[in-house]
């Protein structure tokens, strides 16, 4: 029996193993915040993570909360993808963004409304091509209805300001609010809740 060469061999398995992957994209009403990925092979907390680099954090704020400025919106570059193998290095840098977010945001009086994040198994656990600030469709560049990167294939989800005041969060600042519902989220994302 002929065996298939060298080359194909690893192009089968390099397939195979972006077929394994699975990531989350997350929004806040400014623009994104992280991206998150895990491949199903690797234990559970064994993640790849990667944060809009200095230039897109520049571009996000300087357009704040200015939904029409979303029409001049630009395709995110990230910083270099972090391998992190715990969920206490991840909370930690998940905590570090909302609250350095919260900080140009100034919460106390303009909370964040939304979260949102988006689930997506297609880009092998390489950060997407998606836009810094289009909300509702991040990967649709928002002016020429143009995809620049793959839909969120497994959906979506939102964090509301109704979620974030309940009952449950009571004695929590927005930003550990944030956090705490964003980590359960990411926990379904590497399957461990």
């Amino acid at each position: 029996m002929n065996t298939l060469p060298d080359e194909i061999v690893r192009k089968i398995a390099d397939m195979k193993i972006a077929a394994d992957y699975c990531s989350l994209a997350v929004y806040d009403d400014w623009g994104v915040l992280f991206w998150v990925s895990r491949c199903f092979m690797d234990s559970p907390w064994f993640c790849r993570v990667a944060f809009p680099d200095y230039k897109t954090q520049i571009f996000i704020r300087s357009h704040g909360f200015h939904e029409d400025m979303a029409e001049n919106d630009m395709v995110i570059s990230w910083s270099q993808v972090l391998t992190l193998r715990t969920k206490a290095a991840l909370e930690r840098l998940v905590k570090n963004v909302f609250t350095e977010r919260a900080r140009h945001a100034e919460y106390a009086d303009n909370p964040i409304e939304s979260v949102t994040y988006y689930y997506s198994q297609v880009d092998g656990g390489v950060p997407p091509t998606y836009m810094a600030r289009s909300l509702l469709k991040p990967w649709q560049n928002y002016k020429t209805r143009q995809d620049v990167g793959p839909d969120a294939m497994g959906g979506h989800g939102d964090i509301r300001e109704d979620d974030i005041t309940g009952d449950d969060m009571e004695g929590m600042t927005a930003t550990e609010s944030h956090v705490k519902l964003i980590m359960e989220a990411i926990e379904n994302l590497v399957a461990t809740a």
